[in-house]
């Protein structure tokens, strides 16, 4: 009979792990509290306000990642951005000269998680299931099994579930979530900062001759065209991060007061006349940068048959997440068990 390991936490991560374990012939449930796997490869899709409120694009440096994007590449579900991009450090504009192309998921971001779920290879024996609107309350170690606790988010009266007979558990979750399902001493030594995301769409061209900036500012910390992506419908949409600090001091801020303060700032930065905006909305990420990320792709339990994986476990990028799941799969297939 397969092995049967449950994944609790549907990013990037959770995936790759998954993708790996099951090409293996491995049996793999995930659970996850959302509506959409992906985690933070987060886009909103709807109408014409397209918008990736998550990561902003990727770089492929490692070896494994560039092998794995090559067939997405290939068949047009990544792009690359060929956007232009700055950096505004004490007041002043200049190019990035970065040489590193940056990618993106078509049409949108979150196009990268669906596009992992059709590359599994072929004669795989293990099975993959995903269960999204589950979120797991607890987890718990009986004898040489895991079993897991919840309730169903999508449900208008609270439902609970209950999952049984895992050989191995792997949470792929920042450090702070994975802590209250079962704690492990390092755990509390990787703390990620908070950022607010805010999407909005204006009813002109602004005059700003770039597409992706980072900037030192008190407020803001990124603001991207995301209309120039390859994919996107037309339109002037923009998406505006707010640094790690501001996002932390005004975190129980309403949220058309943050909005409005980051407009406002977005205009005075670039000293633009504002423009009527169409459309905004915000996203608040409680877990969003890992400040002291690990230096190995995860962390293990073998004797509990327990791993722990993200992007927080290697970097904060999104080949980080990628790489820390094939690594956190890696550690399931080399135990014995």
């Amino acid at each position: 009979m397969p092995q049967q390991v449950a994944i609790v936490g549907a990013g990037l991560a959770g995936l790759s792990c998954a993708i790996t374990l099951v090409d293996a012939g491995v049996d793999v449930t995930i659970y996850d509290k959302g509506r959409h796997h992906g985690g933070r490869l987060a886009s909103r899709d709807r109408d014409e306000q397209v918008f990736d409120y998550g990561a902003q694009y990727f770089t492929a440096r490692d070896e494994r990642f560039i092998q794995f994007l090559a067939p997405l590449i290939d068949s047009g579900k990544v792009a690359r951005w060929s956007g232009r991009f700055a950096r505004r450090q004490n007041g002043q504009m200049m190019p990035d000269t970065s040489t590193h192309s940056r990618y993106v998921g078509v049409p949108v971001m979150r196009s990268l998680a669906d596009a992992m779920l059709d590359t599994r290879a072929d004669g795989t024996t293990g099975s993959l299931t995903i269960k999204l609107a589950h979120r797991v309350l607890k987890v718990a170690r009986k004898g040489a099994k895991w079993s897991i606790n919840g309730t169903l988010t999508s449900q208008d009266e609270p439902q609970d579930f209950n999952s049984s007979g895992y050989d191995h558990l792997i949470l792929n979750m920042p450090p702070a979530q994975a802590m209250d399902l079962y704690p492990h001493p390092q755990l509390p030594e990787r703390y990620l900062q908070p950022c607010f995301a805010l999407s909005v769409s204006f009813d002109k061209v602004l005059d700003i001759p770039f597409d992706g900036i980072n900037l030192d500012d008190q407020i803001l910390s990124w603001v991207a065209r995301d209309s120039s992506k390859p994919g996107r419908p037309d339109g002037e949409r923009w998406m505006l991060h707010a640094s790690p600090d501001w996002s932390n001091a005004q975190w129980l801020m309403d949220s058309s007061t943050i909005t409005k303060l980051m407009i406002e700032r977005f205009s005075t930065v670039f000293d633009i006349t504002p423009a009527d905006t169409c459309y905004s909305k915000l996203h608040k990420w409680k877990y969003a940068l890992p400040v002291t990320p690990l230096a190995d792709g995860c962390i293990t339990e073998p004797d509990l048959a327990l791993v722990y994986c993200g992007d927080w476990c290697q970097g904060a990028r999104v080949e980080s997440a990628y790489l820390s799941g094939i690594t956190a799969a890696a550690a399931v297939l080399r135990d014995p068990g």
